[in-house]
């Protein structure tokens, strides 16, 4: 079997909240998606000190859970169903919005001078979509050495260390991390997609070299990926091609919402997260291409929101 060349994905630059710039690999207008990863924004790192940090305000998700991985600072998380988390590095927040959520994420008052991390969509496939939405915070996650890297498991399987976090589509993501020059080679699932995100440092992946800001796709058939990395910090995952999960139902891009959010009761900040829910799955809906009984039936009554 003849491998295509590896492609090259080039970030583009993308306001976030109230003013962040960040850097979004994925989708593209050559990929839309890597298995069920279907968005990747990098961010930072930036220096914060002093001022209000990242400001996201409410916004709504449908049919998608997100992943949010820091290597600087801090953000508070908050959304429809009560939760209230602060997410550090090391740490990994994981949201399932099912049949749909709204949450906000902000600097905390106090947080730390930087700011530096990734968040990660993933499509939910058809018979997950209308499931509950959940929360889930993971302060613990394996970590272990393999070829001179420090290997962080943020979901799936890596090399038989298994992330707590529950995924509804065989996938992988895990940080790579080179502290020296370090040439590694890492086994793969010949049946499964990948890519690779710098996030510090560089990586020679082949003939490709790779900076921040980049994104590296490789198609299945591989057994193996021999990679040489220069002190840094790199994300790889993996998933099937096709998994019944059309692109453009991978769920909205959301509104973002300039509102902020102060701190507040978990009651008042309901009411502002179902103010923007309400307009924003209607949004929603239309994008995925999905009509607004099943929302009602998978959602009725606003059970999401009343916890």
């Amino acid at each position: 079997m003849t491998l295509s060349a590896p492609q090259r994905l080039t970030g583009k630059l993308t306001r976030l909240g109230d003013g962040m710039t960040i850097v979004r690999t994925l989708p593209s207008a050559r990929r839309r998606s890597i298995g069920a990863w279907c968005f990747l924004d990098h961010f930072g790192p930036v220096d914060v000190s002093g001022q209000d940090g990242l400001r996201v305000g409410p916004h709504p998700h449908i049919g998608l859970q997100t992943v949010t991985w820091l290597l600087d600072g801090e953000i508070l998380h908050r959304d429809s169903l009560g939760s209230v988390q602060i997410i550090r590095p090391g740490q990994l927040n994981l949201m399932t919005s099912g049949c749909g959520i709204s949450h906000s994420e902000e600097s905390p008052p106090g947080h730390p001078p930087g700011l530096h991390g990734a968040q990660l969509w993933i499509a939910l496939p058809d018979a997950a979509r209308f499931t509950e939405p959940t929360f889930a915070h993971h302060a613990e996650l394996p970590v272990f050495t393999h070829d001179g890297l420090r290997i962080s498991v943020l979901l799936g399987d890596v090399l038989g260390q298994v992330s707590p976090g529950k995924v509804f589509t065989p996938l992988m993501g895990a940080e790579l991390f080179a502290d020296a020059t370090t040439q590694a080679t890492l086994p793969l699932r010949a049946d499964f997609e990948y890519g690779i995100q710098v996030l510090t440092g560089r990586l020679r992946v082949d003939d490709e070299v790779l900076e921040p800001g980049t994104l590296l796709y490789l198609e299945a058939g591989r057994a193996k990926l021999h990679l040489l990395a220069e002190a840094g910090h790199f994300l790889v995952g993996h998933g099937q091609r096709r998994l019944g999960v059309t692109s453009r139902r991978a769920g909205p891009v959301p509104p973002v919402v300039s509102t902020r959010l102060q701190p507040a009761s978990t009651s008042s900040i309901r009411v502002a997260l179902m103010r923007s829910f309400s307009s924003g799955i209607r949004r929603g809906s239309k994008l995925m291409g999905l009509s607004r009984a099943p929302l009602s039936h998978a959602c009725s009554a606003g059970k999401p929101l009343s916890s």
